[in-house]
């Protein structure tokens, strides 16, 4: 037992000694952290990002790579091996280099080029990734006693939009409807009740839709409205994307009708309903439809 509890000691000693003594992790940034070009089918182009290393030391090694990625309704990044998502156009870009150093203070451009299919059209994606390392550092050995040093290793992810001007097609539906109580460790949770809109777009470009949530009696009159805005949450191709809005209004003991009318930007507006108790929170499913514009 006595070794043992030598032996955990002598293991808290060194991670105690390694957090002391550990390496400064690559300070560097990336420029821009997000591309957006429009292009045509069948054309090439050429851009770039530029590394900046503000650290002290050396970036060495560093590795530029394409890695796709996808986007969960819940609106959080998924990643995925490059030609993996089905709208990804990373196997139309070539890198111009893999590998980087960048001296201390300085920065370095890295070029990239792409080759845009003929028959592509609507809105393609992927990351250009961007990883450094400082240059290593011997551990110090001051006081005969065993120290180690620890490096970290900075990863950026350069989100590339390709729009390609070509058979665009704006479409959307809102998919989802609910109404229920927030959860406790939601941004929402001191508010009474939360609409859960989803909208899924069936086109082939980005949307970013927006509208108004209005509650009614079951008699149609409208006692609660509130925007609806996809604004900094946009809904990629294919893919379904969920935003939660609060009713601030508390309700009285009733059956009431929460009503969403969205705007995506094509040629007709698209609506849904539910209804719900407001006191124990059940719902029907939605009922989904156009509206045309006037």
């Amino acid at each position: 037992m006595r070794l043992m509890n030598n032996l955990k000691k002598a293991a808290i000693a060194a991670i105690m000694f390694a957090a002391l003594n550990a390496a400064p992790s690559a300070a560097f940034s990336v420029l821009p952290m997000k591309i957006e070009l429009n292009a045509a089918p069948g054309a090439s182009y050429t851009t770039s990002i530029v590394i900046d290393n503000s650290g002290a030391g050396e970036l060495q090694m560093g590795r530029v790579y394409i890695q796709d990625w996808d986007k969960q309704p819940s609106g959080k990044d998924v990643y995925h091996e490059s030609g993996e998502v089905d709208r990804s156009c990373g196997g139309w870009i070539t890198l111009s280099q893999s590998q980087f150093n960048v001296p201390a203070g300085e920065k370095a451009e890295a070029r990239f080029s792409f080759s845009v299919p003929q028959d592509a059209s609507g809105l393609y994606w992927t990351f250009i990734m961007v990883e450094g390392m400082p240059t290593p550092q011997k551990p110090s050995s001051e006081d005969g006693r065993f120290k180690t040093a620890i490096t970290t290793n900075m990863r950026y992810g350069v989100r590339v939009f390709i729009n390609v001007k070509s058979g665009i097609a704006a479409r959307g539906e809102l998919s989802s409807l609910t109404v229920s109580r927030p959860d406790a460790q939601s941004e929402f949770k001191d508010f009474p009740l939360v609409a859960n809109i989803g909208f899924f777009n069936t086109g082939n470009t980005l949307l970013t839709p927006h509208g108004v949530l209005e509650v009614r009696t079951l008699a149609g009159k409208t006692i609660h409205t509130a925007a609806v805005s996809y604004e900094k949450k946009y809904v990629i191709p294919g893919r379904e994307r969920i935003v939660t809005v609060p009713i601030e209004a508390r309700l009285a003991p009733n059956e009431y009708v929460a009503l969403v009318i969205m705007d995506y930007g094509g040629e007709k507006l698209v609506a849904g309903q539910t209804s719900f108790a407001s006191k124990n929170i059940s719902t029907t499913a939605p009922t989904g439809y156009e509206i045309d514009r006037k």
